[in-house]
Formats: C-alpha cells, sequence, structure tokens
C-alpha cells in the first residue's frame, strides 16, 4: 500500500514539475491526449476526464489568476455540464461570478422542493 502511495506521490510531483515547463495552451493539448489514450467506457471516460480537467484547469487558473491578476469560474454539476469563464481582471469578473453561484443556488432549491 505504502509503496503504492509513494510511486504515485512521485509521479504527481514530477507531472507538475514538468506541466509548469509548458505554456497553458502547450498542457491543455498534452492532456488531451492523454485523454484520448485513456479513453473507455463512460464512467471510466468522466472520471477521467474529471481528474484530468482539474489538472488542465488548475494550471489555467495558476497562470491566469495567480500570475495575471484574473479570474476564473468553473462550475461542474452532477449531470457533467461544465461551465467555464475566464476574465482578465477580476473585478470584471465579481457580478458574473455572483450571478452565476446565485443561479446555481436557486436551481438546488428547485431541485429540492421538486423531490
Amino acid at each position: 500500500m505504502h509503496e503504492t502511495r509513494d510511486r504515485i506521490k512521485y509521479h504527481i510531483i514530477a507531472t507538475i514539475d514538468h506541466l509548469r515547463t509548458f505554456t497553458v495552451d502547450e498542457a491543455a493539448d498534452l492532456i488531451s491526449e492523454v485523454a484520448d489514450e485513456i479513453a473507455g467506457d463512460r464512467t471510466d471516460d468522466m472520471i477521467n476526464g474529471a481528474i484530468l480537467d482539474g489538472i488542465r484547469w488548475g494550471y489555467a487558473a495558476a497562470v491566469t489568476v495567480e500570475l495575471g491578476g484574473g479570474a476564473m469560474l468553473r462550475v461542474v454539476t452532477p449531470g457533467g455540464v461544465a461551465i467555464t469563464h475566464e476574465w482578465g481582471n477580476a473585478d470584471e469578473a465579481d457580478t458574473q461570478i455572483k450571478a452565476a453561484l446565485a443561479a446555481i443556488q436557486t436551481s438546488r432549491a428547485n431541485d429540492d422542493q421538486s423531490r
């Protein structure tokens, strides 16, 4: 168990170190290639896609938000719907992010009432 965990930990660290040498677009292209190579059945594709998407968007967020002063919003619902927005300036995003969060809250409240 610990050997497997340590090996995975090593590979995660190596992945992060190497991805940082790519531009955001280059990293996204590489991750898309990986997704294509490991494509399988629908359930596996959803799980693998979510993990790979997290890596891709995490890297993009680090560059866009942390280094560039922008903002990003990513919403994934249980149905697999993804809503993604990027802004070059965090202040421009504030109103739209609040509106998106309010829409999610309304949708969840409607779902709860229909049950």
